[in-house]
């Protein structure tokens, strides 16, 4: 529901063929909610709310926005902005990690930042939507440079949550099916 709203809303005309993209590429929608939370207060609130952090919403709600445009310098940064974005990329992180996120969609998650260069241009091109909407100047290479930060963290966070998520499914390969589906021990069949 939130991404079709997004998809519907004017504002957001020019990124609907980046998120058609993604979805035709069936990038797992948790990444997609992720990625318009940077700047879609709806995917923003349900975001924090999922992992918790609904009142994190307030340093979106305050972000600074120039009365005229301004050339993007990170050493100068308003310190709004810069807060807001620590708190999405690990906001981010957590949702896309969040165990209500199957592990085969993880995996899925890794394989697409791990391999498909279209992923770093998605979110490139998410990065500059923000920091425009901002009234800061940037540079695409310079969001493709962070794109492709974030981008490496996402994979670590992927890589730990599925570390934990395959020691807790080895754990699991000792019980036997009828424990599982309640069957009695004769007619159980081994997997």
């Amino acid at each position: 529901m939130i991404l079709e709203r997004f998809i519907q809303n004017p504002y957001y005309e020019e990124l609907i063929p980046l998120i058609t993209s993604l979805l035709g590429n069936a990038v797992p929608s948790r990444y997609i909610v992720s990625l318009i939370a940077l700047f879609y207060p709806e995917a923003t609130i349900h975001l924090l709310t999922a992992i918790g952090k609904h009142d994190d919403i307030q340093i979106l709600l305050s972000l600074h926005h120039g009365d005229k445009t301004e050339e993007f310098d990170e050493a100068t940064l308003h310190p709004s902005i810069r807060t807001w974005m620590s708190t999405w990329v690990h906001s981010s992180q957590v949702y896309i990690t969040h165990p209500e996120m199957s592990i085969i969609m993880q995996k899925k998650l890794l394989t697409l930042l791990s391999n498909e260069p279209s992923m770093i241009d998605a979110l490139t091109e998410g990065l500059y939507f923000f920091f425009t909407s901002r009234n800061l100047h940037v540079e695409k290479r310079i969001m493709k440079r962070y794109a492709e930060h974030i981008t490496s963290e996402y994979i670590v966070a992927l890589e730990h949550s599925l570390a934990l998520g395959d020691a807790e499914l080895f754990d699991t390969a000792t019980i036997e099916n009828h424990v599982f589906f309640g069957l009695s021990e004769e007619k159980s069949s081994p997997l």
